[in-house]
């Protein structure tokens, strides 16, 4: 393969837009994004504004076959549909590469036939970020949101007041060190996300805390959850933060394939002990 044809070349095309995959800092791959209606010379059928194409691959043989391009084909996709602009995403990977077919499959990904393009025959597929035919889109939680916000940790066995849901929702916002997120689509929400940050101890650097994520249990598996993950990774960044911890209850098992698919490593499993001080004090 002539990489500086297929890939180099297109750095001056500023219809795309190129980025190098990197672990702990060393280079171990390549991205790009594109606006498929900009580029292509036109083989990709009924494209339109708001479809974008990706090309991907990794560079180290050792890498490969180790699970590292679903993760980053999930959070480069995440990334993406931060911007709402975005519709869908696109890509044609080589019918005959298996190994890239799969990966794009668990991220999401659906096969629309094989196509012809310049570079040979291509399996076309598509990720779209809807919820049925209607968009998601990822935004900071307001006020108003709160009934839906309640409604959901009721899902996740989390019942509260809406006044005390207030009070705390008012209480994070007049922070600079916390995040609420939503997903939502047609004034509806249908999941969000509490990311803050938690101070550097004696013991450990601060870092990026997920508080709490929740999906309508009617809505799952539909990349809802991935897309609030990439919006508060993408805060954490911000706040020049290097680690995310999130913590999960030993009995949600399908939470813990969930982040383990968005690139988390379980390090340590613990009890949790807790006191109200305040009834031992009128105790005495």
């Amino acid at each position: 393969m002539n990489l500086h044809v297929k890939f180099l070349n297109k750095l001056s095309d500023r219809g795309v837009s190129p980025f190098i995959i990197a672990i702990d800092s060393r280079p171990i791959g390549y991205i790009q994004y594109y606006g498929a209606c900009k580029v292509g010379g036109g083989w990709w059928p009924e494209t339109k504004e708001g479809t974008f194409g990706i090309d991907q691959f990794i560079g180290d043989p050792l890498l490969v076959g180790k699970g590292l391009g679903t993760r980053i084909i999930t959070q480069f996709v995440g990334d993406l549909f931060l911007n709402p602009s975005v519709v869908d995403i696109i890509s044609d990977p080589d019918p005959q590469n298996k190994r890239p077919i799969r990966a794009y499959e668990k991220v999401g990904f659906k096969s629309l036939g094989e196509i012809e393009t310049p570079g040979g025959n291509a399996l076309l597929m598509k990720l779209e970020r809807t919820l049925g035919k209607t968009a998601v889109l990822i935004r900071e939680m307001r006020k108003d949101d709160l009934p839906e916000v309640r409604r959901l940790a009721e899902q996740l066995g989390y019942p509260v007041d809406l006044h005390s849901l207030s009070r705390r929702y008012h209480a994070i916002e007049n922070t600079q060190i916390h995040k609420l997120f939503v997903a939502s689509s047609n004034g509806k929400v249908f999941g969000w996300i509490h990311v803050g940050k938690e101070m550097s101890s004696l013991l450990a650097e601060e870092r990026a805390d997920i508080g709490a994520l929740v999906v309508d249990s009617h809505c799952r598996s539909q990349g809802i959850g991935a897309l609030l993950m990439a919006a508060a990774e993408k805060w954490a960044k911000s706040q020049k933060l290097d680690l995310v911890r999130v913590r999960s209850n030993v009995k949600r098992t399908d939470a813990h394939r969930f982040y383990q698919r968005q690139g988390y490593a379980l390090t340590k499993s613990w009890n949790l002990f807790t006191k109200k001080v305040k009834e031992a004090e009128n105790a005495d």
